[in-house]
């Protein structure tokens, strides 16, 4: 469609930077199926080929470049692993439901466990675990107390296929959230960052896990009763 320059407050406000939005649902979803962040560097917009320009009667265009501040903290590619395929189609499968009811119902969880991703490490780790469990609280609509069996239980009852599935899944929620504890209640103790990424990854893997069952079959009606 071809329309005359200005800003794009200007026009169809349902349009504007409508690609840059679905891109980023996109790249989220993506960096939550590969547990890898995926960083928006910047986005080009409206670039168009010279000869569309002069159609339009600009004999110079060159669009716009704005930097993502995901930019000021890139370190480069040292640890960039090779894209996979399982996740790849996972991320696109979920994209494609997003106008469904379901995905509506986890949406928000997508950029809290994609930024989660995208915090680093050192420092952050603790404010990356308090990302995981506020995901996980809100995805198994948790109560306000006994919070962590509650979880070991609806986890490991939606997620796991058989006796020594579940036990897994009930030791690492309670690895998670023990550090979650420890952090929320400013307890110390023999708490390493290593213990904290090891914490961080199990908890992750439980919330990927749980978000892309839940964007494929919906809510259960019941928690207690799976």
């Amino acid at each position: 469609m071809f329309s005359r320059p200005g800003y794009l407050t200007d026009r169809d406000p349902r349009r504007p930077h409508l690609f840059f939005r679905e891109a980023q649902v996109f790249l989220e979803l993506l960096a939550v199926a590969q547990a890898t962040p995926v960083l928006s560097i910047a986005t080009l917009g409206e670039c168009i080929d010279r000869s569309a320009g002069r159609l339009l009667g600009l004999e110079a265009y060159c669009g716009s470049e704005y930097g993502c501040r995901s930019a000021q903290r890139f370190d480069g590619f040292e640890e960039c692993p090779g894209l996979s395929s399982d996740a790849l189609d996972q991320a696109r499968a979920a994209f494609e439901s997003r106008r469904a009811e379901r995905y509506a119902q986890v949406g928000p969880i997508v950029s809290r466990l994609s930024e989660a991703l995208a915090r680093g490490e050192g420092f952050a780790d603790e404010m990356r675990i308090v990302d995981i469990a506020i995901a996980l609280e809100n995805m198994y609509d948790l109560p306000k107390r006994k919070i962590s069996p509650t979880l070991q239980n609806r986890a490991s009852g939606y997620l796991g296929t058989d006796c020594a599935s579940r036990e897994r899944i009930k030791e690492s929620v309670k690895e998670f959230y023990d550090a979650r504890s420890n952090i929320v209640h400013g307890g110390r103790g023999n708490v390493t960052q290593e213990r904290n990424r090891e914490a961080f990854s199990r908890g992750f893997d439980i919330a990927r896990r749980t978000l892309f069952e839940l964007l494929q079959k919906g809510l259960p009606k019941n928690w207690d009763e799976l």
